[in-house]
């Protein structure tokens, strides 16, 4: 499961730090119904390579 960082920013409390990141997206994984996006193939990776 991935999450975008579009949905994680508004759970951080904080500044930026990585233990407040980590607590944000362990907050926003326990939210019902909290919308994932989904893995990019290989194939999909080399192509945004620039």
């Amino acid at each position: 499961m991935l999450l975008h960082a579009q949905f994680i920013r508004p759970l951080v409390q904080t500044n930026k730090i990585d233990a407040a990141d980590a607590r944000a997206i362990w907050t926003a994984v326990q939210q019902p119904g909290m919308r994932t996006v989904a893995a990019k193939t290989e194939d999909q990776q080399v192509m945004l390579k620039p």
